[in-house]
């Protein structure tokens, strides 16, 4: 089916179907309903930012996404079974928001009380292939051939196959909400038990009043954005000293082989893993996408999030620990909680009186390049073949720095301390004689990389390079100064 042709831009805040919220209250306790019960849900997503409703949507809900930016999930309730003619025109409207505001949509998400038989089997043939879809891989025969048979269901039914791939790729469709027109907050309450678990500990009636304050909140903001500031602020005034919601924000690495939580913000960073031959990406790609992406996901935590403290997971190269380190670092006030081997090592746990020293052998090497290279080796001698690549760098003239540590690092108390001494050796230099920049070269534990990122306040820029093999680096991110 064609969209029809219209004189008037699509979509627009201004068109019938976004502006006739306001002018018919039927269906607005459905529609509260069906959102109320995806509070928690959006809670529990690190990415979630804020919602409107009775805007260009009934609802439309705002993700941040690293590297994308914000991305907006549309949603619609019918409190009926839905025709094929009311279904097909949803979809057909969708098409044309989806076209008339590229890239700003998502998903577009269908909700009602049921479906008329005539379009149950497209939903049923929805999520027979998308429930397994990440099983079999998007290359499958398996799931090639049932998108096929999908695809003519839709045809079938006298749509195009246009808008077969549009219904597989955007929209989803739920048809179980009937319990959201008499029992939403019991679906607010399952929500909480399903999504958020530091809830479940409280009273059966404080669910009730954040439910209830939530509520007033979202009727008295109809067509005005709600920020998730918000709604956590609605549900601390409830709650007073007692807020339960997760104090950190959860971002994972992820690779071709390892991917997050789906509720975690995700740094999709296969391209900075090194390949089988370690090929890895050009230094312009590390600092516009790499950092880029750091940057972005600071300055969006600073204006959108309460929290300044970051659980780290996943899996990355050395460098990127640097440069999560470094954006996220101690004087910006962050605090970072990195997973390392089945347990938490914090940026802000701190040496005591009992914690061993960590001693480094120190080594200096020339005078006559202002630059200033920094080599450190934590259980593998490095140092040799740094000197060999310097000339392929050009940088063979530079002054060096060596630091070797011969014994593993066994807490975080630990590895602070490690790079206190790092930091002073190098601060030590740049007093000596200050240097244009630093060419920093790192081999060791995770931590320790993370840990020098978080609190390395050089006055100079520092170039970070990788290993490649055979006594071979490549430059990788250009950090610059926290201060």
């Amino acid at each position: 089916m064609r969209l029809k042709k219209t004189s008037k831009p699509t979509p627009s805040l201004l068109e019938p179907q976004s502006s006739g919220g306001e002018t018919a209250q039927k269906g607005f306790v459905f529609q509260d309903g069906v959102l109320l019960s995806q509070i928690p849900k959006w809670l529990a997503h690190e990415g979630f930012t804020g919602l409107t409703r009775e805007s260009i949507g009934d609802s439309e809900v705002k993700f941040f996404v690293p590297g994308q930016g914000f991305v907006i999930d549309l949603w619609e309730a019918k409190d009926h079974n839905l025709t094929p003619s009311e279904f097909w025109n949803e979809i057909i409207r969708f098409q044309a928001i989806y076209k008339g505001s590229p890239g700003t949509y998502r998903t577009f998400t269908l909700a009602s009380v049921g479906l008329s038989a005539n379009i149950q089997p497209i939903e049923t043939a929805l999520r027979r292939i998308r429930d397994p879809y990440e099983f079999y891989g998007p290359h499958s025969p398996i799931i090639k051939n049932s998108y096929q048979e999908f695809e003519e269901r839709v045809v079938n039914t006298g749509h195009s196959k246009e808008a077969a791939r549009f219904l597989f790729d955007h929209v989803l469709i739920l048809s179980d909400f009937g319990i959201a027109r008499d029992n939403a907050e019991g679906l607010f309450r399952q929500g909480v038990n399903d999504w958020l678990p530091a809830f479940q500990d409280l009273r059966s009636r404080d669910i009730g009043m954040i439910y209830t304050e939530i509520e007033s909140l979202m009727i008295s903001r109809r067509n005005r954005p709600i920020s998730r500031k918000e709604v956590e602020a609605t549900i601390l005034n409830v709650l007073g000293q007692t807020y339960p919601l997760q104090q950190q924000i959860s971002i994972c690495t992820t690779t071709n082989t390892i991917s997050g939580n789906d509720t975690d913000l995700p740094l999709d960073w296969a391209d900075f893993f090194g390949r089988d031959n370690r090929q890895y990406s050009t230094p312009g790609e590390w600092n516009t996408r790499l950092l880029g992406q750091l940057r972005d996901t600071q300055g969006w935590i600073l204006q959108y999030r309460s929290e300044r403290r970051i659980r780290l997971s996943g899996s990355r190269r050395l460098t990127a620990d640097l440069a999560i380190g470094s954006v996220f670092s101690a004087v910006s006030g962050f605090a970072i909680d990195l997973e390392y081997r089945g347990k938490t090592w914090s940026t802000d746990t701190f040496p005591n009186s009992s914690t061993p020293e960590y001693i480094f052998s120190v080594e200096e090497e020339g005078w006559k390049d202002p630059d200033l290279v920094v080599v450190i080796g934590i259980l593998r001698e490095i140092v040799d073949d740094v000197k060999a690549a310097l000339s392929s760098i050009g940088i063979q003239e530079s002054r060096l720095l060596y630091l070797y540590g011969r014994e593993p690092i066994v807490s975080p108390q630990q590895a602070n301390l490690a790079v206190s001494s790092i930091k002073k050796a190098i601060d030590a230099r740049m007093a000596q004689k200050p240097s244009e920049r630093i060419h920093l070269f790192v081999s060791g534990p995770s931590p320790v990389a993370l840990f020098l990122g978080h609190r390395l306040n050089a006055v100079a820029p520092i170039q970070c390079y990788e290993w490649i093999g055979k006594k071979a680096y490549v430059p990788t991110c250009l950090l610059y100064s926290n201060k």
